[in-house]
């Protein structure tokens, strides 16, 4: 999942592709060559055979730059795979100019559009959304002065954590869950990885961090720290955080 900012960097992108394209494509140059001389004394005419010639040095650049976006903005086994192979073997043509074109301009709208969003993420949106309905209900059905509120704190929390592995894999390029020794992340380095790539700001980061903390205590026995009304804004928090980031 991009963050706004990202996308508009690579829609951008998109843009000065399509026009570094349209350059070179309007640059082409008609050539004659002599491909027989024929033979005048019989009356035999030259054979000139007319090509069309492009800024080779210009198109190789432009080539290997549209190879490394569409790279950048497509996730392996998706049906924009094979135009980023395609793309990576094109020859120096206007046919085949105007064909990338073409994909550039299809990726760069479905891009726009939200149809390159992983699917993925829909479903963890839908499966995240049972587990706090869950929670909501553990809150709605317990009494006040009752703990039901320290197991909805865990379970919320759990989604919460899953969200932010699932946001930091759809990140372009994805962000690490795990640190160099192959433990997975806590909250916290998540948290700030993600706001680091530019996916929300520290407003956002802070309320996340309260809610780490939260299911921390609750996981870890310190039911002293929280309350069952911290509870109920994290259940709602998250759930609004969910419908912003993975809906």
């Amino acid at each position: 999942m991009l963050s706004p900012k990202l996308k508009k960097r690579y829609i951008d992108h998109f843009d000065e592709l399509i026009r570094e394209g349209e350059r070179i494509q309007a640059g082409r140059k008609t050539k004659d060559y002599v491909y027989d001389h024929g033979d005048p004394e019989h009356g035999l005419d030259p054979i000139i055979e007319s090509t069309e010639e492009i800024d080779s040095a210009a198109f190789y650049s432009w080539r290997s730059r549209c190879t490394t976006l569409l790279e950048n903005v497509t996730r392996q086994g998706s049906v924009h795979t094979a135009r980023v192979d395609e793309t990576s073997k094109i020859n120096e043509t206007p046919h085949a100019i105007m064909k990338t074109l073409g994909h550039l301009r299809a990726m760069k709208q479905d891009l726009e559009d939200g149809f390159m969003d992983d699917l993925s993420i829909r479903i963890e949106s839908e499966v995240a959304s049972d587990y706090l309905a869950q929670a909501e209900q553990l809150l709605s059905e317990g009494k006040s002065g009752t703990n039901e509120h320290i197991p909805a704190a865990v379970l919320t929390g759990a989604v919460l954590e899953k969200a932010l592995r699932t946001l930091c894999d759809k990140q372009t390029p994805p962000i690490p869950t795990t640190n160099p020794d192959g433990k997975p992340k806590t909250l916290d380095p998540l948290i700030t990885d993600l706001k680091k790539s530019g996916l929300y700001e520290e407003f956002r980061a802070k309320q996340l961090r309260t809610w780490a903390a939260l299911r921390n205590h609750a996981a870890h026995g310190q039911f002293g720290e929280f309350t069952r009304h911290d509870v109920e804004q994290m259940v709602a928090g998250v759930t609004r955080f969910l419908a912003d980031y993975l809906s």
